[in-house]
C-alpha cells in the first residue's frame, strides 16, 4: 500500500513533465502545473478504491487477472474523482493529458509491483496447520493439487485425539510436540466442530500469538468456494450479503436491467444472421425453449438459439451435454463456444425470470436427484439463477455429477457473498472468456 501511495502522488507530476502541453504547464499559460493537493486527492482516491476492490488481498495478489482488475478499475476511479473535484473545488485545470499520463503511469507502476510481489507469494505460500481429522486434510489437499502455490501445511493436530499425526502421536500441552507444529505455521485452520479439550487447545494456539481460521472461512479466502460437501447449511444461509436487503435488492435488479439492455442492443443485430445459419443448416425451429428452475424453485421457460438437432432427446431422454456431444450441430458447436446461443436470455433477465450473475438454472429433471446426493443444493434457489456466475468462470462446463459438485462449491461462495462489485468482476472476466473463445 505504501508503494502505491508512492507512485499515485508522483504519478500526476511525472505525467505533466512527459505532457505534449509540458511547455506551456511551465510557462504558467491557460494550463497549471498539478498541485500537491491534486496529487495527495489523486493517491487517496486510488487507494481507497483498491482497498474497496480488494486490490491489497493476498488472494488477489496471487491471481494476476484479478490483480490487473482492480488496479484498473481503482486507476478510473481515481482519474474520474480527479477530475470532478477540479470543477467541485475550482482547481486549475492540468489538462486531459495530464490526467490519461498520470492513469497511464500509475497503471505501469502498479502493476510492475504487483507482478512482482504476486511472484514472491506464489512461491512463499502461506505455512498452515490444520487442526481437525484426515477428512479436513483431504479436502484442503485435494484443492493444493491444483493450487499448490495457496499454502502448504506443515502438520495436524487431531481432534480429541483420536487420530495419529504421522507418528507424533496425541500431542499435548506438556510435551514439545504442539509447540514444535506451532512454531513453522503461520496459520491455523480449525475443524468448526469440537470439544472442550479442543478448546484449550486452540486457547493455547491462540496464547502463542497464532490466527485461527475456521475451515469455511479458509476455503473462501483461499479458493474461493466452500466444500459443499461437508459444509454446514446455516452459515451460508446466516450469510448478511447486500442483496439480502431491500436496497441491495433494488440496486441488483437496476444492474440487471442495464446490463440485460445492453446485451440485446450488442446482439440483437446478429440475431437475424443466427437464425438464417440455424435454418439453413438443420430442421427445427431457431429458438429453443426448456424448463428451468429459477428463485424459489419456481419453473420458467428459459431461452436459447438451438443448437442441438431438432428432438434432440425424443429417445434417451434428459442426459447432461457433453463437450464432444454429437447431437450438437455444426452451427451450434460455434454458438456454444462462443455464448451467443445464450443471448436470447437477455430477455428472460429483462422480464426477472433471470439474473445476469448467478447459479446456471437447472432442469427440474436433475435437480431432485442432485438435492438428494448433495447436502444443501437447494440453497441454490436462494437467489436468481443468472447468464453467467462465479462457477462459471472458475470451472469448467459441468457434464457430470462430480462436475456439478464442484460448481456447487462456487455456487456456495456466490449465494455467501454476493454484491455488486463481485457481480462486475464476474461479468469482466466472462467477457474476457469470451474473447478468448473458451466456454
Amino acid at each position: 500500500m505504501t508503494a502505491d501511495v508512492l507512485v499515485a502522488l508522483i504519478a500526476l507530476p511525472l505525467a505533466a513533465m512527459i505532457s505534449p502541453h509540458a511547455e506551456l504547464l511551465a510557462g504558467h499559460g491557460t494550463l497549471h502545473s498539478p498541485s500537491l493537493l491534486e496529487s495527495l486527492i489523486f493517491a487517496a482516491l486510488f487507494v481507497v478504491a483498491c482497498l474497496g476492490l480488494g486490490g491489497y488481498d493476498r488472494k488477489s495478489l496471487q491471481d494476476p487477472v484479478r490483480s490487473m482488475v482492480s488496479v484498473g478499475s481503482a486507476g478510473l476511479i481515481a482519474s474520474a474523482g480527479l477530475v470532478s473535484s477540479q470543477y467541485v473545488m475550482t482547481f486549475a485545470p492540468s489538462g486531459r493529458y495530464v490526467v490519461l499520463g498520470a492513469f497511464l503511469v500509475l497503471l505501469f507502476f502498479s502493476a510492475t509491483l504487483r507482478i512482482t510481489s504476486g511472484t514472491w507469494l506464489r512461491n512463499h505460500p502461506t505455512r498452515v496447520l490444520i487442526y481437525g481429522d484426515e477428512k479436513t486434510r483431504g479436502l484442503i489437499e485435494n484443492e493444493l493439487l491444483k493450487k499448490p502455490y495457496i499454502c502448504r501445511i506443515v502438520g495436524m493436530i487431531p481432534l480429541n485425539g483420536k487420530e495419529q499425526n504421522q507418528g507424533l502421536g496425541n500431542p499435548s500441552l506438556e510435551n514439545g510436540d504442539l509447540l514444535s507444529l506451532c512454531i513453522e505455521a503461520e496459520l491455523v485452520v480449525s475443524h468448526t466442530r469440537f470439544e472442550s479439550r479442543d478448546a484449550r487447545i486452540l486457547l493455547k494456539l491462540a496464547e502463542w500469538g497464532l490466527p485461527i481460521v475456521g475451515l469455511y472461512q479458509f476455503f473462501e479466502e483461499a479458493f474461493d468456494k466452500l466444500p459443499a460437501e461437508i459444509v454446514d447449511t446455516e452459515y451460508v444461509m446466516a450469510a448478511q450479503s447486500p442483496y439480502t436487503r431491500p436496497f441491495g435488492r433494488l440496486i441488483k435488479r437496476a444492474s440487471d436491467v442495464c446490463f440485460s439492455m445492453i446485451g440485446l442492443l450488442v446482439t440483437m443485430p446478429m440475431w437475424p444472421f443466427i437464425a438464417l445459419a440455424i435454418k439453413i443448416t438443420s430442421k427445427g425451429p431457431v429458438f429453443f425453449r426448456q424448463h428451468r428452475l429459477g428463485r424459489g424453485g419456481i419453473p420458467f421457460s428459459m431461452m436459447k438459439f438451438r443448437t442441438m438437432v431438432d428432438n434432440a432427446e425424443l429417445c434417451r431422454g434428459p442426459q447432461w451435454c457433453s463437450k464432444l456431444d454429437a447431437r450438437i450441430t455444426p452451427v451450434g458447436r460455434f454458438l456454444r463456444k462462443t455464448r451467443l446461443d445464450e443471448t436470447p436470455q437477455f430477455l428472460n433477465v429483462l422480464v426477472g425470470q433471470m439474473s445476469m450473475v448467478g447459479p446456471r438454472p437447472e432442469r427440474p429433471e436433475f435437480s431432485d436427484s442432485l438435492s438428494e446426493q448433495f447436502p444443501g443444493y437447494l440453497l441454490r434457489y436462494m437467489v436468481k439463477p443468472g447468464i453467467t456466475g462465479w462457477a462459471q468462470i472458475k470451472f469448467r462446463y459441468g457434464a457430470s455429477y462430480a462436475d456439478t459438485l464442484e460448481k456447487l462449491r462456487y455456487d456456495f461462495y456466490y449465494i455467501k457473498n454476493a454484491s455488486l462489485i463481485l457481480d462486475i468482476y464476474i461479468v469482466i472476466r466472462t467477457v474476457g472468456a469470451l474473447m478468448k473463445g473458451s466456454r
